[in-house]
């Protein structure tokens, strides 16, 4: 009986189990402000820049385009067949499904069941995760304005 427990235990670190990821916070600080309450927050700050043309972007003076933080990736049509199908699932509310197609294929989005508390609504998001590899210091000394990760993918 031991081993047995032993074994489910290894296959569980291994095999680690798809869960929706739930959160309740306000939606206007998790797109832009702090929102401590979320897997992370400020979310208009991890967007690719310069991903178009070089230059392309303008922005204010404190957020100076940053040619290389964060990418976009064009899908190939292996991907677009597994997205669509992660979006299929997600659409007729599979949540747990669209979950282990997103791990099993290892883009790195999240389903999201998001409690806003500003609005009282809840909203369902394909979250995506941001890169830790990406970092922007904005073209400054001061650490305030860093931002540390960036959207890899950009599909949304």
């Amino acid at each position: 009986m031991k081993r047995i427990w032993i074994i489910i235990l290894t296959l569980l670190l291994v095999f680690p189990l798809a869960g929706v990821i739930q959160e309740t916070a306000s939606l206007k600080h998790f797109l832009y402000g702090n929102e401590p309450n979320c897997a992370y927050d400020n979310w208009i700050s991890h967007l690719a820049e310069g991903i178009a043309i070089q230059g392309y972007n303008t922005y204010a003076p404190y957020d100076r385009q940053t040619n290389g933080f964060g990418d976009f990736v064009v899908p190939n049509d292996d991907q677009l067949t597994a997205w669509n199908y992660i979006v299929d699932l997600f659409l007729a509310g599979s949540f747990d499904e669209a979950q282990t197609a997103i791990n099993n294929v290892g883009f790195p989005y999240q389903v999201v069941l998001f409690n806003d508390t500003d609005s009282g609504i809840t909203y369902r998001m394909l979250r995506e995760v941001p890169n830790p590899e990406y970092y922007d210091d904005n073209g400054t000394d001061d650490t305030y304005d860093d931002e540390n990760g960036a959207f890899a993918y950009g599909w949304g």
